[in-house]
């Protein structure tokens, strides 16, 4: 029997939320994309994870798909279906949790919060770092800007689902159309909430981010833990794909501390078959040349303060659609990404920012996902065996607005021959 079925936005938070019940020792399987074939999830999973890539759709297109997901599921015997969303709550949210109500014809209960990384609900609003969402960080995201504060608010901006900031079950209105926002400012207040809704008999239907699934995984998950041995590289490559403001200040303190960064142009990032060109030669062969030497490697997209606005001024004079700008750059990376793989290297790859892995992966023809572990709070260390020649890669996923300064040099320390930690 499938115990939960977890539906995710996109790669990252799909991998963030499978590694929390695959340590916890359920056998945990992963599907990229929402149309796969109900006969591939195994006889024995116990935890299946689907990433529906709907993060950056339209509200109303990604209703339909996570209803049409969640109506494909009842042909499986899965008893929870778990709506994992961001912790920033970015994306299609409000949409999301009410397809998950509907198709389901029950209520949804929405734990938002995440106090290992101090994104806390109080009152029924979100708070990061200690500022309402809206103020924070993610106030000013260039592609994905949270509006609002209140949990509600943010819901009810794309569906007119009935909310309630109401964790007393019993206190409930009739009828299964509706979702139920809990505050929490620690991970006991959230085992507290996932334990009484277990006993309540209210785990049919439940959302939340990496927090609570991981408080979920001790209720409805088997007991073992099992403990995954990191293999140690030669070195590792970063390849950052995301503007983050706090991953911007990791790079900075990364270069501040022996990496090597080349922060692409905007001619590099943006202009078609670049890599082709006299000038994307060279730069190759420079590439090559640095991940050969000595000091760890970065590539990332932050060449300038006003990265965002100098891509869409480019594109504007190039003829591109501004709205491609996130393919586009995820399909360099990707090109970056395989010209690395012919460098031959005993590296681990760490990839920050979730359309570039999830491109790099669509772009290799991935074939299948294990995660590994956690290797940091929002990182997770997973292998990926490519279709063509079956070569197993070892890669570090980071969500952009996870991690301390110093990341990137902690990820030195963990992942190489030479680094001490563990």
């Amino acid at each position: 029997m499938i115990k939960i079925a977890v539906i995710a936005d996109d790669f990252t938070g799909s991998l963030d939320t499978g590694i929390k019940f695959a340590q916890a020792g359920a056998a945990t399987q992963m599907m990229i994309g929402a149309e796969f074939e109900l006969t591939r999830v195994a006889a024995g999973c116990e935890v299946l994870i689907i990433d529906s890539e709907t993060r950056h759709l339209q509200p109303e297109r990604a209703y339909e798909i996570v209803y049409g997901l969640v109506k494909r599921l009842e042909s499986l015997e899965v008893g929870s279906v778990y709506k994992k969303t961001d912790s920033a709550l970015r994306g299609c949210v409000g949409a999301e949790l009410a397809a998950l109500s509907d198709a389901l014809e029950a209520r949804v209960h929405f734990v938002p919060a995440l106090p290992g990384e101090n994104r806390i609900t109080v009152n029924g609003i979100q708070y990061i770092d200690g500022l309402p969402v809206s103020k924070s960080v993610f106030g000013t995201d260039p592609f994905e800007p949270v509006r609002h504060d209140a949990v509600a608010d943010i819901i009810q901006e794309q569906n007119d689902i009935p909310v309630f900031s109401e964790g007393d079950v019993s206190n409930l209105p009739d009828g299964g159309r509706m979702i139920v926002v809990y505050d929490a400012c620690t991970e006991q207040e959230i085992d507290v909430i996932a334990e009484g809704l277990e006993r309540a008999g209210e785990l049919r239907a439940v959302a939340g981010c990496a927090g609570f699934a991981e408080r979920l995984s001790k209720v409805i998950g088997p007991g073992g833990k099992k403990e995954r041995a990191i293999s140690r590289a030669e070195g590792i490559f970063v390849v950052c794909g995301t503007v983050n403001e706090r991953t911007g200040r990791q790079l900075s303190y990364a270069g501040d501390h022996g990496f090597c960064r080349v922060s692409l142009t905007t001619e590099q990032k943006l202009l078609p078959d670049y890599l082709t060109t006299e000038k994307g030669k060279r730069f190759s062969d420079g590439l090559k040349s640095l991940c050969k030497g000595e000091r760890p490697v970065i590539v990332d997209v932050f060449d300038k303060a006003d990265v965002v606005s100098e891509a869409e001024r480019y594109c504007r004079s190039h003829g591109i659609a501004v709205e491609d700008i996130r393919v586009r750059i995820a399909e360099r990376l990707s090109e970056l990404l395989e010209l690395w793989l012919s460098f031959g290297l005993d590296h681990t790859l760490v990839m920050s920012g979730g359309d570039t892995v999830y491109s790099f992966l669509k772009y290799i023809r991935c074939e299948e996902v294990y995660p590994l572990c956690e290797v940091d709070k929002g990182a997770i260390l997973f292998q990926a065996k490519m279709k063509n020649d079956g070569k197993v890669l070892q890669i570090v996923s980071k969500s952009g607005g996870f991690g301390t300064e110093d990341f990137f040099v902690k990820m030195l320390d963990v992942l190489t021959l030479t680094g001490g930690g563990s």
